[in-house]
């Protein structure tokens, strides 16, 4: 899955930002090397991995028929310190499907000092009930705490 959506990201950036040879100054290292991985991705390869994000996403939305939410960490870890390297996005996968995701703030690592979320997701275009939820939960804890 990630490496369709990096197949598709940095194809629709080499295309978009095409133009932009003129103020390549004004880009970031970052964004300058995945437009440059995205020219070296073929029409073949970027269109075999839209057609696997369409699979993937109708497998996934088969899935969430059964069910209202999923609940998972926001990330797989709390936030790196500066120099530490990230671990493996673990939240990609609900972009990859179109699928809406909030990310709740509600823990803390009180070793490192930084706070790490819960992620709720819901099936594509229950956006609005997604919100509501959420909203509940945050009143749910700030009626714990």
């Amino acid at each position: 899955m990630h490496k369709n959506h990096d197949n598709i990201y940095c194809k629709s950036l080499a295309y978009y930002f095409n133009s932009i040879k003129k103020r390549k100054n004004k880009i970031s290292n970052i964004m300058s090397s995945m437009i440059k991985k995205g020219k070296k991705i073929s029409n073949k390869k970027y269109l075999e991995s839209l057609l696997a994000q369409e699979y993937l996403t109708k497998k996934f939305e088969l899935l969430m028929k059964d069910y209202d939410f999923l609940i998972t960490p926001s990330t797989a870890s709390t936030a790196p310190k500066l120099g530490e390297k990230e671990k493996i996005d673990s939240a990609l996968i609900w972009t990859f499907f179109g699928a809406p995701a909030i990310s709740l703030p509600i823990f803390y690592d009180k070793e490192k000092g930084l706070p790490f979320g819960l992620q709720i997701i819901a099936s594509r275009y229950n956006d609005l009930f997604l919100l509501s939820f959420s909203e509940k939960i945050v009143e749910s804890l700030k009626r714990i705490n």
